[in-house]
């Protein structure tokens, strides 16, 4: 999330050459200051604020975010970060913000608006057919990307990349819990990695200043070489390009909207700021032009009201171009400063408010007198003129004298520490003591004085596994707050054939918020609707038939009956997941069909409104699940590469369509959902068999969605979503019937020729070995791979593991088939290889 305020860094990187610093360089000139030996084997920490730097953790620009998420890609990235890591001996402190806004409500509110403005002009570009991804200003993370970090972070399990969350509900509670981490490692400390302005300010922690060294996340760079660079921005540095002093620069963070006075608060202001209007002149004595983009809009404006229609109509015409927005860009700016580099393509696209709001600024700030003190009577006449109610414009006015008075100190502080390190000789970080920070025992009593309608050691057990990262933020925020939001995702404000993400997986929470709290607790959902703006669903907790209390999910003292309890619950959670069939699937491929499952059948709730999935969409979903599977893809960076890496990870989309990228955000918002049903169950689905790298990737399912809408007729479909592999089209097959099995109306969704579609599933004795396979290189010579080479073993499903599995589980048929059926010789567009079996370990454990 990113305010107005820390827009002035984005400023400074357009317009400053950056020094890009080799972090191997910055770790031995840190070691030179603390005196210590060349073979010294400290291990050093550097801080990365996660939400402030999704772009650079998911490997840049250029991988998949549209199409649903690149995860294989992600996955290969931490480790080729791991790997430098070990080699300068480096500890990387992932920090997520679990805190429920990190600005405040409005400020959230004002970033959804941004957000959803982004997603509009992303579905004009997939309207005109463009190829290839939209242009990087209109980059968003991928759906639930901080969960699928923080899966393959845990998946990976190394001490050399270790997470952190905060907590808490209110303005800056992230930035000083960061802050606090970061006095826990003393001189090991490098810096931190953010584009929070907030960081570049000393805190006072034990009565004494620090100061960070900060680095820009949007330079956050790990090169093919395994080479990791960085860039320092110091406070000075921003002092001396805008040439102001620290009044002058005081004003200026405060008139760019922080987490104090809002964006939104002062959007009039910089609206005439950037159209060149005569600020002194009563608003009620010229007509306000309407919002075009240019400028992000108020929280509540009658200009962003539109005509609502159907997005995924081809007539739609989802934004115009502004042509206020090209004459506004023409304007020179007051003040002098390139942009040559966004020019030539060098930096990112930078939005108008870096390109013209902040040098109109300056220069109005150098207009006013601020030798003795600032006439904060003409500036907030001129900043809240919109405001007609006198104690509206009073409360801003305070508003923004506590937002200068803020920074002014927060600066002067700031330079003490940086004189008085500069007198030293250390480092930035060097002033810290060596004691660790005690553990602020006062923390737990503000919990449990906020908590209700819960058991206390269940809110102790959430709230430390929430702080180490190892459980998703809602269940902490359900329990401190009652309360939960939901962000702006890709797809249409409005349409019929797909429905929305957070009614859509409702049901499943509704029921989870009953088994975490008591009957008649209200739970709200934050939800961003640009129909209806910002509005709360508030959902009343029920009575639920044969109800499980959390008590006894979490704590339980029979291993056994606990994971068959567990499991029961999870299923049940799912609605239509608790059948005889789902019971016998792999854990593989259990939470993928759980998804699937739920996804299908609650189509048919939306029936009315013509929403169908159909079968052909299912295969492209099984399909690339089960390649990614069975083939288990190495990482590109570390392992050696596979043909099914080159055939695979290089695919190109030229033209993206709506309908897979919408069902392929929906799936992982499904993913979502139902980690957060497992954790709330008490974890029955082990955390190695969650990361989505396992079981989808949003590049492939796009292609492979194309390929099955043009072959839907074809009665061997899944043998051509298969790439010709008979072997894997019969587990696809399996896997499809699983999804459609006792589905109501199911040969709605059919064609006639699908319908005879069959495979056999032949069922032989229950032996099992480890799967093995002979990957025939291209001279001839058989290769032998592990398929299970980069994950931990799997589930056991053979008899001698009957005590740790629930009592109705079964070798399942995927299983038995591997065990003595070869595939048919077929030319495939794979390689060729034999199936053996495998012997797979038990992965259900206890974590709580």
């Amino acid at each position: 999330m990113v305010i107005g305020v820390n827009n002035i860094l984005d400023c400074l990187e357009l317009n400053t050459p950056s020094k890009k610093r080799d972090i191997e360089e910055i770790i031995r000139n840190q070691r030179q200051n603390n005196n210590e030996n060349s073979s010294s084997i400290q291990l050093y920490h550097l801080i990365i604020d996660v939400d402030t730097t999704l772009e650079r953790l998911y490997g840049g620009f250029y991988p998949d975010w549209l199409a649903g998420g690149e995860w294989s890609h992600l996955y290969s990235y931490i480790l080729s970060l791991l790997r430098t890591c070990q080699e300068l001996s480096l500890c990387l402190i992932f920090c997520f913000d679990g805190t429920l806004y990190r600005y405040g409500q409005s400020q959230w509110y004002y970033e959804q608006i941004q957000q959803r403005k982004k997603v509009n002009q992303i579905f004009k570009h997939l309207k005109q057919n463009k190829s290839g991804l939209p242009r990087r200003h209109l980059w968003l993370s991928p759906p639930a990307f901080q969960l699928c970090l923080r899966t393959i972070l845990r998946e990976i399990n190394s001490s050399y990349l270790i997470m952190y969350q905060t907590w808490g509900y209110g303005q800056c509670q992230h930035q000083e819990q960061v802050k606090i981490y970061a006095r826990q490692y003393n001189q090991s400390l490098i810096g931190i990695v953010s584009s929070d302005i907030e960081f570049l300010f000393s805190t006072k922690i034990n009565n004494k200043n620090i100061l960070l060294k900060y680095f820009s996340s949007k330079n956050l760079k790990l090169s093919l070489k395994g080479k990791l660079t960085l860039v320092e921005i110091k406070l000075n540095q921003l002092k001396d390009k805008f040439s102001l002093d620290n009044k002058q620069f005081s004003l200026l963070l405060t008139l760019l909207g922080n987490h104090i006075i809002s964006d939104s608060d002062l959007i009039h202001f910089h609206n005439d700021i950037l159209h060149n209007r005569d600020i002194a002149t009563p608003l009620s004595k010229r007509t306000l032009l309407k919002n075009n983009g240019t400028v992000s809009p108020p929280i509540v404006d009658s200009s962003m009201s539109e005509t609502k229609t159907d997005l995924c109509s081809p007539d739609n015409n989802t934004l115009d171009t502004s042509e206020e927005h090209q004459q506004t860009s023409s304007v020179t700016s007051p003040v002098d400063f390139s942009t040559q580099s966004r020019l030539n393509g060098n930096n990112l696209s930078i939005n108008s408010t870096v390109d013209q709001l902040i040098p109109r600024l300056v220069d109005y700030i150098r207009k006013q007198n601020v030798d003795n003190d600032i006439d904060f009577d003409l500036i907030t006449n001129q900043v809240f003129k919109h405001l007609t109610d006198n104690e509206a414009r009073k409360t801003k006015t305070q508003l923004l004298i506590n937002s200068y008075q803020y920074y002014v100190k927060a600066i002067i502080d700031s330079e003490s520490v940086i004189d008085s390190v500069e007198s030293s000789e250390t480092s930035f970080c060097s002033n810290f003591s060596s004691s660790q920070v005690s553990v602020n025992k006062s923390d737990e009593n503000i919990i449990f004085e906020n908590c209700s309608g819960a058991n206390i050691e269940v809110i102790r057990t959430a709230f430390n596994l929430h702080k180490q990262g190892l459980m998703m933020p809602w269940i902490f925020q359900c329990l401190y707050k009652h309360e939960i939001t939901f962000s702006v995702t890709i797809e249409p404000e409005m349409c019929n054939t797909i429905p929305g993400v957070c009614e859509f997986f409702r049901p499943i929470r509704k029921y989870l918020y009953s088994i975490l709290f008591d009957n008649n607790t209200i739970i709200r959902e934050q939800v961003y609707n640009s129909e209806h703006g910002s509005y709360l669903t508030e959902i009343v907790c029920e009575q639920l038939l044969l109800k499980h209390t959390i008590e006894q999910l979490w704590f339980g003292t029979s291993p056994d009956e606990d994971r068959q309890l567990r499991m029961k619950t999870f299923l049940q959670s799912l609605y239509y997941c608790d059948l005889p069939k789902i019971y016998s699937i792999s854990y593989d491929y259990l939470i993928f069909i759980c998804i699937l499952r739920y996804i299908y059948m609650e189509f048919f709730r939306y029936s009315s409104t013509s929403a169908i999935l159909h079968t052909y969409e299912l295969m492209a979903f099984i399909s690339q699940a089960v390649l990614i599977t069975e083939l288990q893809p190495k990482p590109l960076m570390n392992m050696q590469s596979t043909n099914f890496l080159n055939q695979y990870d290089h695919i190109q989309i030229i033209n993206y369509e709506t309908r897979p990228i919408q069902l392929a955000h929906l799936f992982m918002r499904g993913f979502e959902t139902i980690l957060f049903a497992n954790e709330v169950c008490g974890a029955p689905i082990h955390p190695k068999y969650c990361c989505p790298s396992h079981f989808f990737n949003g590049k492939l399912f796009h292609q492979k969605y194309l390929q099955a809408q043009y072959y839907q007729q074809n009665q061997d479909l899944m043998i051509i979503l298969c790439d010709g592999n008979v072997h894997f089209a019969q587990i696809g097959s399996h896997l499809l019937d699983i999804i459609l099995d006792r589905a109501p109306n199911d040969n709605v969704h059919h064609t006639p020729i699908q319908q005879q579609q069959q495979y056999p599933y032949p069922v032989v004795p229950q032996q099992q070995q480890q799967r093995i396979l002979k990957n025939p290189s291209r001279q001839g010579r058989a290769q032998t791979l592990l398929a299970n080479s980069t994950r931990p073993p799997m589930r056991t499903n053979n008899k001698q593991s009957t005590t740790h599995e629930f009592n109705n589980q079964q070798q399942t048929p995927i299983s038995n088939y591997r065990q003595q059926q070869q595939p048919p010789p077929v030319k495939q567009t794979g390689h060729m290889k034999n199936i053996g079996t495998r012997k797979n370990n038990n992965g259900n454990q206890n974590y709580f």
